[in-house]
């Protein structure tokens, strides 16, 4: 989806993180197979061999996500704030993470406050777009989640995550038929995507 695409790109990022002394990493590598240990290696490898090198952090980053591990993924988008806090990538994605699992008022401020930074930065991202508009959602605020979210769309109208995000904004309006067209339309779009399971859920409720 668009929020894991995004790390494709290669960013300048300085900083260090010793995943070797994580016991929670140690605890993660154990339930995963070769292909993901040997992925976790390299990254690992490329961060002590130069502990500057941007492109390995995120990578390692974007894998924790992918592989569902969200804890570990906002501590090293965390330590990459701390190195460089215009580092855009990393404020948008802890942004979106601490959105989508957290109810805490506190952490949906914050949230809030790292995309808006992210946006100034990027202007007309339309990742950073949709993770404002969700963030807005989240904390109820349905009017800018429906502006930000619309522009996004606009600006990549097949990325499955918007999509599913704007269907759930027109959901939340009564807007079904509006909601039943974009939530489908993100099912057939992509296989896997944050809140897939949600887009599906609120389909069959919607009938």
């Amino acid at each position: 989806d668009l929020h894991l695409a995004a790390g494709n790109l290669l960013l300048h990022l300085l900083g260090e993180i010793d995943f070797r002394d994580s016991g929670r990493v140690r605890r993660a590598a154990m339930v995963r197979g070769p292909a993901q240990l040997d992925g976790l290696a390299k990254f690992e490898s490329s961060i002590k061999a130069n502990p500057q090198n941007p492109s390995a952090y995120l990578s390692l980053a974007l894998l924790y996500e992918r592989e569902k591990e969200v804890e570990i993924a906002m501590e090293i988008y965390e330590r990459a704030l701390k190195q460089n806090a215009r580092f855009w990538f990393a404020a948008n994605n802890l942004a979106f993470l601490l959105a989508e699992n957290s109810n805490d008022r506190t952490d949906h401020e914050r949230a809030l406050n790292l995309a808006q930074g992210a946006l100034k930065l990027r202007p007309g991202d339309p990742a950073i777009l949709d993770t404002l508009g969700w963030v807005h959602y989240r904390v109820g605020n349905n009017s800018q989640a429906a502006e930000l979210i619309e522009q996004a769309l606009t600006r990549a109208p097949d990325a499955a995550i918007i999509n599913y995000h704007m269907g759930m904004v027109h959901f939340t309006n009564g807007e079904i038929e509006a909601a039943k067209d974009l939530l489908q339309k993100a099912l057939e779009i992509d296989g896997d995507f944050y809140g897939r399971d949600s887009a599906e859920k609120t389909l069959k409720e919607l009938g």
